[in-house]
């Protein structure tokens, strides 16, 4: 639906300047470009897992690899959809697009402004100055073992956010990012029939990525079905029929009956009194007979 709703728009940096300009500084930051704060974290997870020597580190190495090209494509597809190329929706619509209220505008120029600083203010006593030994900003909070502690070795390497800024510009998921870019450039906005004929071609994979290779069926139908139905068990057998129907109503029943049986025996008839009285007294002779 999201997608749906991004090819109705189009040309929407005209009419939504400021919101334009925050949504460009987050998708910088998201891409990993930097000097914006998400260049420092990601980067600090990419030489992590770099250094790392546990089963399976080279696998997440290559996948963060491609996410960071990913990453970059995909906002920056949403970018040029949403705000480049001609308006693409209605004439009434577009008759009444203007900026975004002040309480819209204020949190995206709030959080815009940490996008660009916060990772270059942050990323050394966050990351490299002593994490894992119960120092920095978040003290103890954080434990490693010391034969994991891959960001300690890239600490050494630390010499400030500027340098680690420019270093970047000469290592692959920098360029990765770049590619992602100019990928999004080219085929939303220098040929945007690109991606259709791509499309018609290998309409196998687009229908795999587009279902999120099932993942959110299986989850729907598996898991959150099989939930439901498991929950209808218990609640039905469970609830309704043990706790509901034979504790609290059969303990009901069990009492109302009780006492039906109690009030029958109080007939206010002296005889009758008298003759239970004397049944007692019989039985309670033969067991002492008998225990004696």
């Amino acid at each position: 639906h999201h997608d749906q709703d991004m090819r109705n728009m189009g040309g929407l940096r005209r009419y939504l300047p400021v919101t334009y300009i925050t949504f460009f500084i987050g998708a910088l930051a998201l891409a990993a470009i930097p000097p914006f704060s998400g260049f420092y974290s990601k980067d600090a997870i990419i030489d992590a897992v770099r250094h790392a020597d546990v089963f399976g580190a080279h696998y997440a190495y290559v996948a963060l690899m491609l996410s960071v090209f990913i990453t970059a494509l995909y906002i920056f597809r949403a970018l040029f959809m949403v705000f480049h190329g001609k308006p693409r929706m209605s004439a009434e619509v577009k008759s009444q697009l203007k900026e975004n209220a002040l309480v819209v505008l204020v949190p995206l120029i709030l959080l815009a402004i940490p996008a660009i600083v916060i990772g270059m203010l942050w990323v050394k006593p966050m990351l490299y100055q002593g994490l894992y030994q119960g120092q920095g900003m978040l003290g103890k909070a954080v434990y490693v073992a010391a034969q994991h502690d891959t960001l300690a070795h890239t600490a050494v390497d630390y010499r400030g956010v500027w340098y680690m800024a420019v270093h970047a510009l000469v290592t692959l998921p920098f360029y990765l990012a770049l590619a992602g870019i100019l990928v999004a450039w080219f085929c939303y906005r220098s040929m945007p029939q690109l991606p259709e004929k791509v499309v018609m071609h290998s309409r196998w994979l687009y229908h795999i990525l587009l279902a999120k290779y099932g993942f959110d069926d299986f989850n729907q139908r598996v898991l959150v079905r099989g939930t439901r139905a498991i929950a209808s068990v218990f609640y039905h057998i469970g609830d309704v029929r043990l706790i509901d129907d034979a504790l609290v109503n059969g303990v009901a029943r069990v009492i109302r009956w009780s006492s039906v049986r109690l009030r029958q025996l109080q007939s206010g008839y002296l005889y009758h009194y008298a003759l239970a009285m004397i049944t007692g007294l019989v039985v309670f002779g033969i067991w002492q007979v008998l225990a004696g």
